[in-house]
């Protein structure tokens, strides 16, 4: 598999979950399941941005005092949005990959769901450290 492979996997995992959660639950919200897996995926991509830019500061004393609406925080963001819009929601491309990993093999989607699961536990306590890193004695300095 590519990147993009792996990233649409990634998306899929994520709308796999959701689209479970919703039918258990017989949910019928406010957002489509695909909009709740790229909303997954973009917090988990802000949360390593977040800690890229902690450790920035922790080791190398950039960004010492930055402001959030800023081009260094913002850009990322943007760049994020932009690629989930013209990878997944350009005209409804999320339904060919979703379309495409279903067809996979049982036991191929366990491990990709696992190796999913470890990425996303790994870039949490990444930001857990990341944070307890920051932290100072008066408290969090952002």
């Amino acid at each position: 598999m590519n990147v993009k492979q792996l990233y649409c996997y990634f998306f899929y995992t994520l709308y796999k979950a959701w689209w479970n959660i919703d039918n258990a639950f017989g949910a019928s919200g406010l957002f489509q399941t695909s909009t709740k897996a790229l909303i997954c995926m973009l917090q988990v991509e802000i949360l390593l941005v977040f800690s890229l830019g902690i450790y920035c500061r922790r080791f190398f004393h950039i960004y010492e005092h930055i402001p959030f609406f800023s081009v260094p925080i913002l850009a990322p963001l943007i760049i994020l949005s932009i690629v989930k819009w013209s990878v997944f929601e350009r005209k409804d491309k999320w339904e060919n990959y979703v379309k495409e990993f279903n067809e996979l093999p049982k036991w191929k989607n366990k491990v990709g769901v696992s190796v999913t699961g470890i990425i996303i536990l790994f870039v949490f306590l990444n930001f857990v450290f990341a944070v307890n890193l920051n932290l100072q004695p008066n408290g969090l300095k952002w």
